[in-house]
């Protein structure tokens, strides 16, 4: 849902060109209409890139969360609560789009929850390994099992009886 709010609100604001302007004239009141036409590229242009590369951002933190990495969880928990903090600044913008702003901030806290709250989940990210390299071997295993190295005679040499003195 949050993604689909990401992604819509660009949208809506590329066909919602009077809505747009209405804002940035809110804030500059003496803008010419050279100045307007470059406010509205230039939000679009930074709504679309901001809000695609979060939704890109999202989607990879999220896939890594799921395959147990902690520090996945922990960015992605990073990411909501910066997600949410901006999103109380766009807010205080306009109130054109607080429907976005709600819907976002509503998904971006329930997902924050659920990255934490639930135990099913600590247990989850308790018992997975963060990384198959964190599972490592003793030393001297040599790339053996436990089984291998106990069920192999061991072998000694003697140097003396291979040498022979002349």
């Amino acid at each position: 849902m949050s993604i689909v709010a990401l992604i819509a609100l660009p949208i809506v604001m590329t066909f919602d060109r009077a809505g747009v302007e209405a804002t940035i004239a809110q804030a500059n009141p003496d803008s010419t209409s050279d100045q307007m036409e470059f406010a509205w590229i230039a939000s679009l242009a930074y709504t679309y890139i901001l809000h695609l590369a979060n939704v890109a951002v999202f989607v990879w933190l999220g896939w890594k969360t799921l395959l147990g990495r902690r520090w996945a969880r922990v960015a992605l928990t990073l990411l909501l609560v910066f997600v949410i903090c901006a999103a109380m600044v766009s807010a205080t913008a306009g109130s054109m789009y607080l429907w976005a702003v709600a819907v976002g901030h509503l998904t971006h806290s329930a997902a924050l929850a659920l990255l934490w709250i639930p135990p099913s989940v600590r247990a989850f990210f308790r018992t997975k390994p963060a990384h198959d390299s964190d599972v490592r071997r003793p030393a001297s295993s040599w790339g053996r099992s436990r089984r291998e190295r106990r069920d192999r005679p061991v072998q000694r040499h003697n140097r003396r009886a291979t040498h022979s003195r002349a």
